[in-house]
């Protein structure tokens, strides 16, 4: 991507994504065409997760587990390019479409996982692991768990959630036998709140 103003360049790289997921969307199933046309609505809450983790978490490693079709990891790396960022995907189709995305919109600071989180080792990381995205994975303390090795002592868990956020909470709070900080509760324009939780890291977790 040429230099030039932040804003300018994520635009150029939304851009660049835009017409990768037009061209091989239907094909690897990564969105619906109503999702497509809804595609800057989607923008707007991906890029709040730039927003939040930017603001609140300490220097070092970003990790987005499940991250599908791109989002929220492209609004990730737009919003972020100063930080080390993985895009942690399984499924081997959809993680070689990241791997293009990330090539061709100029997205420097990703490296795309194509296999189980629960595979990755704590060497394979850049530094030290800072927060925790996720926008498929359901419930605090399943994201926890399945991220725990990774931990240094404090992470932030960021994840979309339904009406009984709280509940989750207070269950993550119970199964690690610890505190669990709400740093932020943001309304998703698409519906949901956007949750950022600090938690110490590492801990087992029932």
């Amino acid at each position: 991507m040429a230099p030039g103003d932040p804003k300018d360049n994520a635009r150029e790289a939304w851009e660049c994504y835009r017409r990768l997921l037009t061209r091989y969307g239907g094909t690897l199933d990564l969105m619906s065409s109503q999702g497509l046309r809804d595609l800057e609505e989607k923008r707007a809450d991906a890029w709040a997760y730039a927003e939040v983790v930017g603001r609140w978490a300490a220097p070092g490693v970003i990790m987005d587990v499940g991250s599908g079709g791109g989002l929220p990891g492209v609004a990730l790396a737009e919003g972020l390019p100063e930080r080390p960022l993985l895009w942690v995907e399984r499924r081997r189709r959809r993680a070689a479409f990241l791997r293009l995305v990330a090539a061709e919109c100029g997205l420097e600071n990703v490296v795309v996982v194509d296999r189980d989180v629960r595979t990755v080792q704590r060497e394979e990381l850049p530094g030290a692991l800072a927060a925790v995205t996720a926008q498929a994975v359901t419930g605090f303390a399943p994201l926890y768990r399945l991220t725990r090795h990774l931990h240094d002592a404090e992470v932030l868990l960021v994840a979309r959630r339904g009406a009984h956020w709280r509940d989750e909470v207070a269950s993550l709070a119970e199964a690690i036998a610890a505190n669990v900080a709400v740093v932020a509760a943001e309304a998703l324009g698409r519906g949901g709140t956007l949750v950022v939780v600090s938690v110490p890291g590492g801990r087992p977790c029932r």
